[in-house]
């Protein structure tokens, strides 16, 4: 295998790991999007038991 064949396949091998990459960060991205409402509420929560510390 000559250099040049090496060079290319690596290439190819790392688009598609960017490629599913891109799609896993878009899927956790949709499912947090769809219960913003849901980590909105308990955000509040836990929000109205802080205590100022100064």
């Amino acid at each position: 295998m000559n250099k040049r064949t090496f060079l290319s396949m690596g290439m190819l091998a790392l688009s598609l790991s960017f490629s599913q990459a891109q799609s896993g960060q878009q899927k956790v991205i949709s499912a947090l999007e769809e219960k913003t409402d849901y980590y909105g509420a308990i955000s509040r929560k836990i929000w109205d038991y802080a205590e100022v510390g100064y």
